[in-house]
């Protein structure tokens, strides 16, 4: 931390609370200095104490960096010089009191600062105000992002660049004249954090210690009340992480602005700043396999970086996901969704690990992600046989998803019968056959059995734990739900609210449900032997059994 710097005035300059209506501002009148260059000194005013006895302060020339410049202390009793590097010197308090440095350039040039040196340390890293009024003149500023294009005069194709504006206002009711320097905006980035039970800004990145030279020539601005004068500079992420700042952190900005003997510094917003994204989809696709004799889908997508800068991504454990639709289109909801997949038998799900992956992406460079699955995962008792169409989706936790085509599959696998008993998320389900007494009332019963638990907190659907389907057709109900809608259904509403039961390792619960006979056949339906299917609702799931026979008469 012995680089930072701390103008006194930072926390020494008071808010203005006065507002006051005006007129439509005026546009200011620029005057051109005829100097050519200026040396300066940031900061121009601090504070040193036996706290923190030293820091590092700069000379910049207006025109660029410059030849090395010769510094000197008034009185060296109370501050020594120890010279950086060609620019900047490290200042040592030796003893309390106040005295004044100075740079001098081959050139004549020369700028001065202001140091006094205390016992009592003074608020370090101090948090500036969004606002500075003096003198009859407000000082905000702010801090917008935004990506190059590639163009070689506006910096490397994908970077993100983050310009500080700051605005001048005169408050004042009488028109005002201000001189500008050659250097009167520029911008420091500062960490968060907590000090001495006070939040704080600790300095990271100094422009004022780069080697870039200032845009502007020295000026005379006049402002009328009201009116408004700004300033600009800017600083790209992948220069400040260059300089050692931490990729995908938030950070601070700080505008430095100087005009007559004042310099103002005050918050110019904060940002996360990491390097660019600028990716693309190269390659998606879906494709068939085998392991063992099971039937395993296939998916891959590969992105690059197709800028000029390392892409930083950020993504978890299961990044990937496939979608499949009914069309080519792929309008609409889609039939499957990889995230939503459950063993066919087992008694556990799917999880992905809660961990965030980084990469960071050279120019030119690939990276491919991969998914896979058992074919019967996907179709399950539930999707016919047929052309599916796949979308391939990259969900990254630092940029929006790519979402591209990924081909299409035939797809045919054949199915066992609709069976009787089933495992699924730790229960055991089980159907009996429907039964229909004496005055002509179907009944279905149904068991749920904690079995891959010593216990669990299971959820029963409260408006309809279990639904009958009825077919007329043996192969139709073996089938089902993928061979269509039944030929009656008892329900076919049923809420998403669910109450949770307390189950023990073998503890099993009945779920029963009845209907007259006369409703399932109504007005259109035959007399003749039904096939039924029921489906249990439980822990978010629908699970379908096949239920047996009956002969139905009206």
């Amino acid at each position: 931390m012995s680089n930072m710097r701390i103008p006194k005035f930072a926390w020494a300059l008071a808010l203005t609370a006065a507002a006051c209506h005006l007129n439509e501002p005026a546009a200011p009148v620029v005057e051109l200095s005829a100097a050519p260059r200026a040396l300066f000194i940031a900061p121009n005013a601090l504070e040193l104490t036996g706290f923190m006895p030293s820091e590092i302060v700069s000379a910049r020339m207006s025109t660029g960096v410059g030849p090395s410049v010769t510094w000197t202390s008034d009185d060296t009793t109370i501050v020594a010089l120890a010279s950086v590097d060609e620019r900047s010197v490290k200042l040592t308090g030796r003893r309390t009191g106040q005295t004044t440095i100075r740079a001098t350039a081959p050139d004549g040039s020369r700028a001065a600062a202001t140091v006094l040196v205390t016992m009592t340390p003074p608020a370090r890293f101090p948090i500036p105000p969004r606002a500075v009024a003096t003198a009859g003149l407000m000082v905000e500023a702010s801090t917008r992002a935004d990506s190059t294009s590639g163009d070689p005069l506006d910096g490397p194709k994908g970077a993100v660049r983050y310009t500080t504006t700051a605005t001048i206002r005169n408050i004042d009711s009488r028109e005002r004249t201000i001189a500008l320097d050659a250097c009167p905006i520029w911008i420091t980035v500062h960490g968060g954090g907590g000090w001495e039970l006070q939040d704080v800004h600790y300095l990271l990145w100094d422009e004022m210690r780069t080697n870039s030279g200032c845009a502007e020539e020295p000026k005379r601005v006049t402002l009328a009340p009201g009116s408004r004068y700004t300033l600009s500079a800017s600083v790209f992420a992948h220069e400040l992480l260059a300089a050692g700042l931490a990729s995908n952190y938030r950070y601070f900005f700080h505008a430095h602005v100087r005009f007559d003997t004042t310099q103002a510094v005050v918050t110019a917003d904060s940002a996360v700043i990491s390097y660019p994204t600028n990716v693309i989809a190269t390659a998606a696709n879906v494709s068939l396999g085998s392991r063992d004799t099971a039937a395993i889908l296939n998916g891959a997508m590969t992105i690059a970086n197709n800028g000029e800068l390392k892409s930083h991504l950020e993504f978890g454990g299961c990044a990937l996901r496939l979608l499949a639709f009914a069309s080519s289109d792929r309008s609409g909801a889609p039939k499957w969704n990889s995230d939503a997949r459950r063993p066919w038998e087992g008694s556990f799900g799917y999880a992905c690990a809660s961990i965030l992956y980084t990469r960071d992406l050279d120019p030119g460079g690939s990276i491919s992600f991969n998914f896979q699955s058992p074919l019967i995962e996907m179709m399950g008792d539930s999707l016919p046989d047929g052309r599916y169409y796949f979308s391939a989706d990259l969900r990254f936790s630092n940029r929006p998803n790519l979402t591209v085509p990924a081909g299409s599959l035939d797809l045919a696998l054949p199915r066992p019968p609709l069976p009787a008993e089933r495992t699924a998320d730790l229960m055991v389900y089980h159907a009996s056959g429907v039964t229909v007494d004496g005055s002509s009332v179907l009944h279905a019963h149904a068991t749920a059995t904690l079995g891959y638990a010593n216990s669990a907190l299971v959820g029963f659907s409260n408006d309809c734990p279990i639904v009958i389907y009825a077919y007329r057709d043996r192969a139709r109900r073996d089938s089902a739900p993928r061979s269509g809608v039944a030929d009656w259904v008892q329900r076919t509403s049923c809420g998403t609210q669910e109450t949770s039961v307390g189950m023990g390792r073998g503890e099993t619960r009945s779920l029963d449900t009845s209907v007259p006979v006369r409703d399932i056949l109504g007005a259109s339906l035959p007399s003749g032997t039904y096939y039924f299917a029921i489906a249990i609702r439980a822990q978010t799931n629908r699970v379908f059994l096949s239920a047996g026979e009956a002969v139905l008469v009206r």
